[in-house]
């Protein structure tokens, strides 16, 4: 059922008051109305019945609203006043307010009429009873004593005639600052600001009639000066003569002030987003899949090239959506339906072609607010084509940068914190870019551990500008890699840089330790080859020498008489010395490898028991043998009893090199497959497969100038008498003479490693 509603409509124009009446019928109201346009016929209206609402235009040709307000006032009545209008701003609407309307609104936008009618018609009801209650606690006041005490608004009480309080209750003393004695003392022009407006007001309501009125802003005083804006509710009633004036004061200071900042914010608002690069706007969505726009500022020309002012705001969605770059429409109605269905924050990034054919990127972002009816956005457009092209520029420059083969780090040189890298930086170092870039050059450096030697190192580079150096890194697991630096200088923008190249040289050092390694064999070899020539020679010739020595000195012999001892003794030392110094050049022979006729398959594990039996037979003191030794390691080509010589050979330094209480010998056999990567370490070995025999010790070791020479011919590190120094140059001849190798491994004071490799036969024994 419709509700009953008398209208008091003031408009010039028929069309436009049945445009308000039938936005009424929609709200479900039942209306009764009368139509006027001057002030005589208005106040007819007034005088003859009774309204619920008067709905007023602003200008009429000959009455306006603020005529009509003045008409309501002078007459002391209070109903619902809204300001229709087709033309009114902001401006004049806000001035309206401060003259008594209720609300106004816009003649294109009546949707609210009927809400905001409702509202006033509650809120005159509120009034109407506030003034009711008031003129009832008055003339009851012994009997509303209470009430009048626990009034939240100031209430006083003063004689019309003298201006005299004669009452107030507390809210009254405590909002001006007065104890109630002070303030009984007082004139109303004592607490009145505008003292002039105050007498004029007082004095023309004291011949007044009514006995209600409201002076909606007065500005007052309190005791110690300071100022505030108060609503005054006025009424007046007779006593023992004398008219009395009722007033209750409400504070709307802050109501004020706030009502103030509103406006004041809503014009920096406009200024704002008048002057923000980007499209500020509200969008709404309605149940029935109904998109529109409220409101959009004037950047949407600028940015996008769409014209406001000639389209209607209804038809600019539409026309927006149009410009949307045919392959991301889909894309971004979704974007839209999600949001709207989810009640989320809407973004999206996307294209747009302008009117005049150019294409640009933008960005939308919005927030929701759920109304009645409706999904309201707030949000802004922003144009983006210059940051996807930079995004663009720089994503191609990352992905040049991630695709190098060297790491490439951005530093800031103060305080050597990495600013920016690229993977392959990432990926050397074991962390994630996203680690590095929480850490300092002189975390990774191993050369610069700290900031006193970063600053030292950042000082060179200014003088040099450019510098390529080797330096040491260090990865998140903890272990080290040799790196080629080359660092420069960069300024931008008043900003040092420091750019390192980074490349990781850890293979090239290791080849070049492997090529000085390699040529070290090699030059041993070859130069091992050269003395077993040499010595090879030596031994031939001398061997002629002594032959011609001993044959001459066994013909002596015989020749000499028998009773010639002295002769005789001297020519069999002579013999004798032959004979060993023919042993001396077998040895020789021997080292250069002179073939033996005792080649044959044998089996490894049996000669290296055998031998290390007959050499526990020989020891003496409390060493400790330990052998590890694998029985099934197959068989070698060789002479046995050259193996075993070898062998023996072997055991005997290390015993004799050793500390006789605590020394200990290991003695391991295991089978080796010697790989491409292995047989690169070594000149004379191929790939295959081979056996390994290691000796090992715990004696007193030998610094690398004597492990380098120990297998040379003649070189000894014992006494002069004590050795001959063939002994381990016989051991390298006839190994190498097996086709594999011999190495030692050695420190001072950690004891010596022997290591064989000898090939091994495909088939056992």
């Amino acid at each position: 059922m419709q509700n009953k509603l008398r209208v008091l409509i003031l408009e010039d124009f028929e069309d436009d008051a049945l445009l308000m009446i039938n936005s009424l019928k929609d709200s479900g109201f039942d209306p009764i109305y009368e139509r006027v346009f001057d002030r005589a016929s208005f106040e007819k209206m007034l005088n003859e019945r009774e309204w619920d609402v008067i709905c007023s235009d602003y200008q009429m040709p000959q009455f306006n609203a603020h005529n009509a307000l003045e008409t309501i006032q002078k007459k002391g009545l209070d109903i619902p006043f809204i300001v229709v209008s087709g033309t009114i701003g902001e401006d004049i609407a806000v001035n309206c307010m401060k003259k008594g309307a209720h609300d106004y609104l816009m003649k294109d936008n009546l949707k609210r009429l009927g809400s905001a009618i409702k509202r006033e018609i509650k809120e005159a009801v509120i009034r109407k009873d506030h003034r009711r209650a008031r003129k009832t606690l008055i003339e009851s006041e012994n009997k509303y004593r209470q009430l009048f005490e626990n009034e939240s608004d100031a209430v006083i009480v003063f004689d019309a005639e003298s201006n005299k309080f004669e009452e107030a209750n507390q809210k009254a003393f405590s909002l001006f600052g007065y104890n109630k004695e002070s303030f009984l003392n007082l004139l109303v022009t004592d607490i009145s600001d505008v003292k002039e407006k105050t007498v004029e007001s007082v004095s023309r309501n004291f011949s007044r009639k009514e006995d209600n009125y409201i002076i909606p802003e007065r500005r007052f005083i309190r005791k110690d000066g300071s100022l505030f804006y108060g609503e005054i509710s006025a009424g007046s009633f007779v006593s023992n003569g004398r008219k009395k004036i009722i007033g209750i004061i409400r504070d709307i200071t802050d109501r004020r002030e706030a009502k103030e900042t509103l406006l004041n914010r809503e014009a920096q608002l406009r200024g704002i987003a008048n002057s923000v690069p980007g499209v500020i706007f509200q969008f709404y969505a309605r149940p029935n899949g109904e998109y529109g726009l409220y409101y959009i500022n004037e950047q949407i020309k600028n940015i996008f090239g769409l014209d406001v002012n000639p389209i209607d705001i209804s038809e600019l969605f539409p026309t927006f959506f149009e410009h949307v770059s045919t392959e991301c429409k889909e894309a971004f109605s979704l974007s839209i339906k999600k949001a709207v269905k989810t009640l989320s924050p809407w973004y999206y990034e996307g294209q747009f072609i302008k009117p005049d054919g150019e294409m640009i990127y933008f960005e939308g972002i919005a927030e929701p607010l759920q109304a009645k009816d409706e999904i309201i956005f707030n949000g802004v457009l922003f144009d983006i084509t210059l940051r996807k092209k930079a995004e663009e520029h720089l994503l191609l420059i990352q992905t040049l940068l991630d695709n190098s083969n060297d790491g490439i780090f951005i530093v800031d040189p103060i305080d050597s914190k990495i600013l920016n890298v690229n993977n392959k930086a990432a990926v050397s170092s074991g962390y994630t870019p996203q680690e590095l870039l929480t850490m300092k050059i002189i975390d990774l450096e191993v050369s610069l551990p700290d900031n006193l030697s970063w600053n030292k190192h950042i000082e060179n580079v200014r003088n040099k500008q450019h510098l390529i150096f080797e330096g040491v890194n260090k990865r998140k697991d903890g272990t080290l890699f040799n790196i080629e630096i080359s660092i420069n200088m960069l300024f931008q923008q008043d900003k040092e840089y420091l750019i390192a190249i980074t490349r990781d040289i850890t293979e090239r050092k290791a080849a070049e330790e492997l090529n000085k390694k390699l040529q070290a064999q090699l030059f041993h070899s070859q130069k091992m080859e050269a003395v077993g020539t040499m010595a090879s020679g030596i031994a031939h010739n001398f061997n002629n020498i002594l032959g011609a020595i001993r044959g001459s000195a066994e013909m002596a012999l015989d020749d000499i008489s028998p009773n010639a001892n002295n002769a005789r003794s001297d020519l069999e030392r002579i013999i004798m010395a032959v004979k060993n110094a023919e042993k001396l050049t077998n040895q020789m022979l021997a080292y250069s490898r002179l073939p033996t006729e005792n080649v044959n398959k044998i089996d490894i594990a049996n000669i290296v028991i055998d031998s290390l039996n007959m050499f526990k037979a020989s020891v003496k003191g409390s060493i400790k043998i330990l052998e590890n030794i694998d029985p099934n390691c197959g068989c070698v080509l060789a002479d046995m009893y050259q193996i075993q010589h070898i062998l023996l050979n072997l055991f005997r330094n290390s015993y004799q090199a050793m500390d006789k209480s605590n020394g200990f010998i290991e003695i391991s056999l295991s089978p080796l497959t010697v790989d491409a990567n292995i047989a690169k370490n070594f000149v004379n070995l191929k790939e295959g497969e081979y056996i390994k025999i290691s000796i090992k010790d715990n004696g007193h070791g030998m610094d690398k100038r004597t492990s380098s020479r120990i297998f040379e011919p003649f070189f000894t590190t014992k006494e002069i008498g004590k050795g001959t120094g063939l002994g381990l140059s016989m051991v390298h001849g006839a190994i190498t003479e097996c086709g594999g190798h011999i190495s030692v491994e050695s420190e001072p004071d950690k004891g010596s490693t022997f290591i064989i490799i000898l090939p091994r036969l495909q088939t056992n024994l």
